[in-house]
């Protein structure tokens, strides 16, 4: 359902998220994620993030509601650039109708999404 990896040599915070998820599933990722970049922010202030959610189908009310709280929470920690890259419009429009901020776009292709956090990340 997903995978979460930090390099701390790039200090980039990749996720891949695929699947349709209940709530349990969304609760165990907000946890590990938490734990993670706490983890992260005692060495860093900041940090990229790459989530590569083409696997991920359009999400019941429930969890896009769940992921718009981890969000607020999120924006308000982290200061680094976010990308999303998505596998259809639909998820696309979804993921900036709940989660758009100014440190973050969502993407179609990952290619794009690598090189805007390459030119949006601040120099290591």
């Amino acid at each position: 359902m997903y995978d979460i990896a930090f390099d701390p040599a790039t200090r980039l915070l990749s996720m891949r998220l695929k699947g349709f998820w209940d709530a349990e599933t969304l609760d165990r990722f907000a946890a590990e994620l938490s734990a993670l970049t706490q983890r992260i922010e005692r060495q860093w202030d900041d940090y990229p993030i790459l989530s590569d959610s083409r696997g991920f189908s359009v999400q019941s009310v429930e969890v896009t509601a769940g992921f718009s709280r981890i969000m607020e929470v999120a924006i308000l920690r982290h200061r680094g650039p976010v990308a999303i890259v998505v596998g259809s419009r639909l998820n696309k429009l979804q993921v900036e109708r709940s989660m758009m901020t100014d440190r973050l776009r969502v993407f179609l292709d990952i290619d794009e999404a690598r090189a805007w956090l390459h030119e949006a990340s601040p120099p290591r």
